[in-house]
């Protein structure tokens, strides 16, 4: 070769080296002007109904789930996941939304018209894909991910549901084994099982897992979010035969069932969780538990069958350009029990209801690892956000879980919070499970000696200070419900509660008092309103006769108020305004705003908490002389109550902790069990025999966060 060549050479390859140079640098500048394009990709798999029973959280030792297991073993795994509400509709609302049910009161199923798109304030716009598609990603929605709200408007390109439930055999009559009694005046449920169809390609699950490969396989400019949500192991629990083969019914584990397990579960606690048209206890364990096997077959086939689904995603991703460049999260939006508590359902605050598994892979992230802090579906918004380098979203009411991926043990908040229905809540902390009813009846649980809940502890003393500390983690407020809930009760209770909370009620709230009649009022017995009680000049008016006319109380129940009202008393009078009234055995008691013509002296003073809390002394405050009227206030959020007078705040206190347990223990409302903590109650106007006057009386809800600085 001559010189001259080998020059020419060198010279051609510093020029290509330049070439290189620049183009490497033109395309580091465009990655700096365009940031979006660096940041990864999202892949959310979405699993309907899936509990523990998968390898991976040891949920049951026939599971078959090696597609989700070899995902853990690739990522962070928490096993103390939970989602916020025990049914698709609010679960998935409140996971997209960032919101929990408590804040938005989405409690039950939403209805698809208007839906939740129709709420601009908390929806529409609002949920997880569309914040990301306003930040530069190209969105993509598959299969089941919203509920109420249309997958077009979540979605920039959406392959819609792919058929709902899948195949059945017929119509709604026509089922392999569980025929629900469809005469009970309740709603009811799909559930059944059985090999149903026979190929998997039938499978709307089988169809959201091909077009999410198309998905994954095309040309993509922009980083992608991509969300697959798949319907099994959601009820009837058909699949073909070949997943059923899996599970031999003479080799198959069944649940352990205790069949006292209700027994120290309050009274709310089983009317709440009833569910007349579903599976019933003794029909499943008849014939040695013949349907609650076949049940327990038929779920195992559910979940290896959606395992393979999310395989055959998982290795499309594996196989693509975006293999090193994408967040994998996985979860279930609630549990399922298969004969625990004597159900086959999900509709519960118990364990089997609201754990979930929930797995968080990271770009490139190879090492298994696993998480017991209580962690929510609501914080996959936030974390999500936070790994593709977004902003964060001040309404987003959950944490991200980015501080646990880098250290599990990391200070974190003591508990995940699961919502049935307004007031009803679930704590779960990484020992304990703390639930509360509406009525102030309580469940504890201790996971460390107790994992499958069967001995309530909410009445142990040596079990109280974890009491208190749980009932103060509770909401300061629980939402109305929204008027997207769909009405339909599942049992007697819910029918109840609904008409109490008025979802589905059309016409507007009846006054508490109109200024003309007693018509919201009776006896506490339910009879009409005694002689002696009477309307004048728009006041309610207690006249003092020889004898006693009684006490009355609202037709209505109320939960979070703020009720004002004017009031003037008789010289030497005693009366008072009594708000969260229920029966305890065979008394009706309540808290009482105490009135007198006088201030008095402590607990039983104008203004008290009456036998349990005096009026603050430091504040100067004044009666009005009579015949003038006073202006009292009573507002009562959750746990929360603050009595005014004429201006200013005087008393307050928190129901349930400890200061107010022991003034309780010290009254003479000591033998009420769950003393004043019910979240609903009667008004009542007491006769003490004195002559009362109350007007303009008005009740409003307190849909407001308790203002502890407000004077």
């Amino acid at each position: 070769m001559h010189v001259d060549q080998r020059r020419s050479l060198s010279i051609g390859t510093l020029l290509l080296l330049l070439m290189f140079l620049l183009n490497g640098r033109r395309l580091e500048a465009a990655e700096s002007d365009n940031p979006v394009a660096a940041r990864p990709n999202v892949l959310l798999i979405a699993i309907d109904d899936l509990n523990d029973w998968v390898g991976c959280l040891g949920g049951h030792p026939d599971a078959r789930t090696p597609h989700i297991d070899g995902l853990a073993a690739r990522g962070m795994l928490f096993t103390n996941a939970h989602c916020q509400a025990p049914l698709c509709g609010p679960s998935r609302a409140s996971l997209l939304s960032g919101r929990y049910p408590h804040s938005t009161g989405v409690y039950q199923q939403p209805r698809n018209k208007p839906g939740l798109a129709g709420d601009r304030s908390v929806f529409a716009g609002q949920l997880l894909p569309e914040y990301f598609a306003r930040h530069g990603y190209t969105t993509y929605g598959g299969g089941k991910i919203t509920h109420g709200y249309p997958m077009q408007k979540a979605f920039q390109r959406s392959g819609g549901q792919f058929g709902g439930s899948g195949p059945k055999p017929g119509d709604k009559t026509v089922r392999f084994q569980y025929a629900p009694d469809l005469s009970i005046p309740f709603t009811g449920t799909q559930t059944d099982w059985g090999p149903f169809p026979d190929s998997d390609d039938k499978m709307p699950d089988h169809k959201a897992a091909s077009w999410a490969i198309e998905q994954i396989g095309k040309s993509h400019q922009q980083p992608f979010f991509l969300a697959v949500g798949f319907v099994r192991p959601h009820v009837p629990f058909y699949v073909p035969q070949k997943w059923f083969d899996l599970f031999p019914l003479d080799s198959l584990t069944l649940p352990t069932i205790a069949d006292d397990d209700l027994d120290d579960v309050p009274e709310i606690g089983r009317k709440l969780h009833e569910l007349p048209r579903y599976p019933q206890r003794d029909w499943l364990r008849a014939d040695d538990n013949k349907q609650l096997r076949l049940c327990v077959q038929a779920y195992l086939a559910c979940t290896a069958f959606v395992d393979h689904q999310v395989g055959r995603v998982l290795r499309a991703v594996e196989q693509s350009p975006h293999a090193r460049n994408t967040v994998i999260v996985l979860f279930s939006d609630h549990g399922y029990h298969l004969g625990e508590k004597h159900r086959v359902s999900k509709h519960s605050l118990w364990e089997e209801s609201t754990r979930v598994p929930l797995i968080v892979v990271r770009p490139g992230e190879r090492e298994a690892r696993t998480c017991g802090q209580p962690v929510g579906l609501i914080d996959i918004y936030p974390t999500l956000l936070d790994l593709c380098g977004l902003d964060a979203r001040m309404e987003n009411e959950g944490a991200s879980l980015v501080p646990l991926l880098e250290q599990p043990a990391a200070a974190w908040r003591a508990a995940t919070i699961t919502t049935y229905g307004r007031a009803n809540h679930a704590l779960r902390t990484a020992r304990h499970r703390y639930i509360s009813y509406e009525n102030g009846s309580e469940e504890l649980y201790d996971h460390e000696n107790d994992p499958h809940e069967w001995k309530n502890l909410a009445r142990d003393p040596a079990h109280y200070d974890t009491l208190v500390s749980l009932r103060g983690l509770l909401p300061d407020r629980d939402a109305n419900y929204h008027p997207v809930n769909r009405p339909q009760p599942v049992n007697a209770w819910f029918a109840e509660h609904y008409q109490r909370n008025r979802l589905g009620v059309a016409q507007p709230e009846p006054p508490v008092f109109d200024g003309k009649s007693l018509d919201n009022w009776m006896t506490s017995d339910g009879k009409p309103v005694p002689d002696g009680w009477e309307v004048i000049d728009g006041a309610i008016h207690l006249r003092k006769t020889k004898k006693r006319s009684g006490h009355i109380v609202t037709r209505r129940k109320y939960g979070d108020f703020r009720l004002s009202f004017e009031w003037r008393i008789a010289q030497g009078g005693n009366s008072g305004l009594k708000y969260r009234v229920r029966k305890y055995g065979g008394r009706t008691l309540g808290l009482e705003y105490q009135i007198l013509d006088r201030k008095g002296v402590g607990k039983g003073s104008t203004g008290s908490i009456y036998a349990l809390y005096a009026p603050d002394e430091s504040k100067d405050w004044t009666l009005n002389p009579e015949p003038e009227f006073n202006t009292s206030q009573i507002i009562v959020v959750g746990n929360q109550i603050e009595h005014w007078l004429n201006g200013q705040r005087i008393t307050r206190a928190t129901v349930g902790d400890r200061a107010w347990d022991e003034r309780v223990a010290q009254s003479k409302f000591s033998g009420a069990v769950d003393f004043s903590r019910n979240r609903f109650g009667r008004l009542m106007l007491t006769d003490h025999g004195a002559e009362v006057w109350y007007r303009n009386m008005k009740m409003e809800p307190a849909n407001v966060h308790f203002d502890q600085n407000s004077e």
